[in-house]
Order: structure tokens, then sequence, then C-alpha cells
């Protein structure tokens, strides 16, 4: 699924985790056995998952709108 990205899954527990899809898979799968006694696969990991961009950082000395 992922060309090298950042990836987002978010539980309905409020848990989410952030990062590649070699970080975010053993998070979410460990997340799930531990907290909720849910065993996932790799797949079910990647079906839930979105693409995430980082928001860019105003450059130095911005005013912020509004």
């Amino acid at each position: 699924m992922s060309d090298g990205g950042l990836l987002r899954v978010g539980c309905v527990c409020g848990w989410e985790v952030v990062g590649t899809e070699d970080e975010i898979v053993p998070a979410v799968l460990d997340h799930g056995q531990r907290v909720h006694n849910m065993p996932g696969t790799r797949e079910d990991v990647l079906a839930n998952a979105t693409a995430f961009e980082a928001p860019s950082p105003e450059p130095a000395g911005a005013e912020p709108e509004g």
C-alpha cells in the first residue's frame, strides 16, 4: 500500500499512530492484542491506514492568519 510515505491508523479508543508501514503495523497489532485482546493481520492494519501529511511549519516571523 505505502510508497514509503507516512501512514496513520486510529483506534476507536482514541489511540493513534503515525509512521511508515514497517513502524505502524507492529504498533497497531500490539495495541489491538494488548489493550483490546483483538488479534489482527498486516492486511487488517493496512486496510485501515490512511496517508498522513505532516503540516508544514509556519515560517519564522509569520503572522497568524485571522
